[in-house]
């Protein structure tokens, strides 16, 4: 022990002892979330900060001992094999299953985040902290030089900095959102550097700051919290929540200590890379393998503790790479390993229990893949919107915004090179706008509003649900043509989970005149691509199925059961084809009808949601990222607005009730798909809206 300014402190040995205690918190919390999806898990020791404090601890001890040159290459020396490794693992994986990944020099320098859908992205999705720690690395030689002048200065800046992008919504773009990162865990870096540098802290401000941690939590969350409940979606919060358990634990360093000494603190403390880098692809077989149990706490559990008694496995197949340089190994040693790992691999991939791990899927049966909120789908707005939006104020006329939005239509047609786009926006207070630029039919001419007929199939879907005339978990049966696979269930059609596979023709595509009967044969004969209920697929085939299963519940045409239930009674003009437009049509994409219409029945279907007589739960995770629902931009991972996009109509609504609809003589799925939402976040946020979630 040590005397400073009269406070006892830990001595240095004891004080490393203390902080590995809590690293190896930290990762284990890490190891929990990752393995469980438990999204309470977050809440309890918030993990990225505390490594980065200890981060900066430790870059402190190195600077003021070796030159800030070496100090980075023996760094960067122990994370770029790792890295390496798995970046080659998961490019092999994804050319091998056809899955997209972003740049190859992305997983050779992680300046941005490398990503692949491999494995529902369970590969890479962890990797944006590889992305954080690599930008603090880079910058750390001047965030000691600031830290050593400005002491406590330059962590106050960046606090203030955080606020300054919360407040101005900054942090919402993908480049905010990467910069914002960056500046969080400076925080932490530059925090754990004045500790080395003071020496410790005084445990009355160690006291102080958890005290102001738990007011600055209070004050905060009565305007912003993440709307999932993961902390980490929301950097103020993750800010005073991560600063409230550092200071916490840092209390107690004597339990810090007793936790370092354990053999497992000690695996996760020598071997934090390796451990970090591959517990999610490690809990991600896991979950596959155990889906014979039926509980999801009781797997949940059962991988989670395989995933650590796994660990001390692959940190000894693996963790001399991130060792190398600093532990010597003989050359029978590195090929024991090196040879153990190949072939565990290849007996894996080549075993009955390989072919139980589906590299390609969504599993619905798994948690969500470890990643960096907020986005889904980022999308950016224009500098001309931003600054129309900034300047006005809630009595901006109305004039003034249609003006605005008329300017915003006919940039974007140009953007999205299309011969001619119309659309329609209405506001909650009964404000509508009707637009067109280019080429286009008049607003009285209908529009082919093509996969947004699902909405109206789920719509009476549902309303049958409600009067006890199906069961969701009813199967469909034979449908009276011998179906080949009647155990598919009515929610697993909604859901897009049954794994029907696409109608086949010799011409490719789908002739005049296919009548949905000849697409129900037609997927029945052929093998289902996944079990049911395991992965999500989007289906167009599926619901046609339940357009068949809706005619021979209610003894109707499926054209008379939406005038009678749900169109006439609105006063809409509708009309439907079959077997048209290399289209199915009927009940999965054959409705056509004006766009004011769609405008009133997407207030109605997303907004209000009362197109059935009684409510039903909707779970937005549950269903696919572009399907019934689906529809980003996001704010964390609760949706903005919800829609859907009918190849060439985009019908949507937001939390504020702007409902915008989108329509276009061209194709705005495929590559216009992201420039569309883009499009729709403009007209919503000109016309007042595009802030409130519509689903968190």
């Amino acid at each position: 022990m040590s005397t400073i300014n009269g406070e006892c402190v830990e001595t240095s040995t004891a004080r490393d002892s203390a902080l590995d205690g809590l690293r190896a918190l930290a990762i284990a919390r890490v190891i929990t979330w990752h393995a469980t999806g438990w999204t309470w898990t977050t809440w309890v020791l918030s993990s990225v900060p505390a490594m980065f404090f200890v981060t900066g601890v430790l870059l402190a001890k190195s600077f003021t001992r070796s030159s800030p040159m070496v100090v980075l290459w023996r760094r960067t020396k122990r994370l770029f094999p790792s890295l390496w490794l798995l970046g080659l693992t998961t490019l092999v994986l994804s050319q091998r299953f056809g899955s997209q990944t972003s740049e190859l020099w992305t997983f050779i320098v992680p300046l941005r985040q490398p990503t692949s859908e491999i494995a529902g992205e369970w590969f890479t999705s962890p990797l944006w902290y590889v992305r954080a720690y690599f930008w603090i690395l880079i910058f750390s030689p001047f965030l000691f030089l600031l830290t050593r002048i400005t002491r406590l200065g330059i962590s106050i800046l960046g606090i203030s900095v955080l606020f300054v992008f919360s407040i101005t919504r900054f942090h919402e773009s993908s480049f905010g959102w990467m910069i914002g990162d960056f500046v969080l865990y400076s925080v932490f870096a530059s925090i754990g550097m004045l500790w080395t540098l003071a020496g410790g802290f005084k445990k009355s401000m160690l006291l102080l700051s958890t005290l102001l941690c738990i007011f600055a939590f209070a004050v905060w969350s009565l305007s912003s919290m993440p709307i999932d409940p993961v902390v980490n979606d929301n950097h103020i919060v993750h800010l005073v929540v991560g600063g409230f358990w550092c200071n916490l634990f840092l209390l107690f360093p004597r339990l810090l200590r007793s936790v370092a000494q354990t053999r497992a603190a000690t695996l996760l403390n020598q071997y934090s890379l390796t451990v970090y880098l591959w517990h999610a692809p490690l809990a991600w077989s896991l979950w596959q393998f155990s889906r014979s149990i039926t509980s999801e706490v009781i797997r949940a559990l059962i991988v989670l503790s395989l995933t650590f008694l796994l660990l001390p496995i692959v940190t000894f197949l693996l963790g001399w790479i991130e060792a190398l340089g600093q532990r010597n190994l003989s050359l029978p040693q590195l090929a024991t390993r090196i040879v153990t790992s190949i072939a565990l691999v290849m007996s894996l991939l080549v075993s009955s229990a390989g072919s139980r791990l589906d590299f390609v899927g969504k599993n619905v049966d798994l948690p969500l893949p470890p990643s960096e909120a907020p986005e889904v789908i980022p999308v950016q707005v224009s500098q001309d919107v931003k600054a129309f939006t900034h300047s006005t104020k809630n009595n901006t006329s109305w004039a003034v915004r249609t003006q605005e939005m008329k300017r915003t239509l006919d940039r974007q047609r140009k953007l999205m090179n299309l011969r001619g786009v119309r659309a329609v926006v209405t506001t909650a207070n009964g404000m509508t706008w009707y637009g067109s630029s280019g080429s286009v039919q008049h607003f009285d001419e209908p529009s082919l509003v093509g996969s947004i007929t699902k909405t109206f199939t789920t719509s009476l879907i549902m309303d049958l649900v409600g009067n006890d005339e199906i069961q969701l978990d009813e199967q469909v049966g034979s449908l009276g043509m011998n179906f080949g696979h009647p155990s598919i269930t009515v929610e697993q059609l909604l859901r897009h989970t049954s794994g029907i596979a696409k109608f086949k023709h010799h011409t490719g595509g789908i002739p005049v005149g296919t009548t949905p009967a000849q697409i129900v044969e037609n997927v029945g004969k052929q093998p289902l691509k996944f079990k049911s209920g395991t992965r999500i697929e989007y289906s167009t085939a599926g619901f046609v199925i339940l357009g068949v299963l809706l005619e021979q519940k209610t003894g109707l045409s499926f054209e008379s059961l939406l005038k009678t239930k749900l169109t006439n009674q609105r006063s809409f003009e509708i009309s439907l084809f079959t077997g048209r437009y290399n289209s199915a049509g009927f009940s999965t994409g054959g409705v056509s009808m004006k766009m004011g219409d769609l405008a009133e029945w997407a207030r109605e279907y997303f907004y209000s949601r009362t197109t059935t007589a009684s409510s039903w739960p909707w779970n937005i995770r549950e269903t696919t990222g572009t399907g019934v629902h689906g529809y980003c931009p996001c704010i964390n991972q609760g949706f903005t607005a919800l829609g859907h996009i009918g190849g060439r109509t985009f019908a949507s609504a937001d939390g504020d009730g702007v409902v915008v609809v989108i329509d276009s003589p061209d194709v705005l799925v495929l590559h216009n798909y992201k420039k569309t939402q883009q499009f729709a976040q403009e007209l919503r946020l000109i016309a007042g809206g595009g802030v409130t979630p519509l689903y968190p």
